[in-house]
């Protein structure tokens, strides 16, 4: 998801005292551009829940709301 947003990653390998298994690569994400992905896909589903919301009953929902 991060590379299909655009967030820009750094690969770095730590020091050998830093982690369990020396030589493992780490992927470390933009801090700052994946916070602006993550805020516009809130945005993106409280749009869609607000819309949702909004919209009209169907066909089938109008009648099992129907009280006569």
């Amino acid at each position: 998801m991060a590379a299909q947003r655009g967030v820009e990653i750094y690969r770095y390998t730590p020091r050998a005292a830093a982690m369990y298994s020396p030589g493992t690569t780490v992927t470390v994400y933009d801090p700052g551009r994946a916070y602006d992905v993550a805020e516009g896909l809130r945005a993106e589903r409280a749009a869609g829940q607000a819309a949702d919301s909004t919209a009209a009953p169907g066909p089938a929902e109008d009648d099992a709301m129907d009280s006569r």
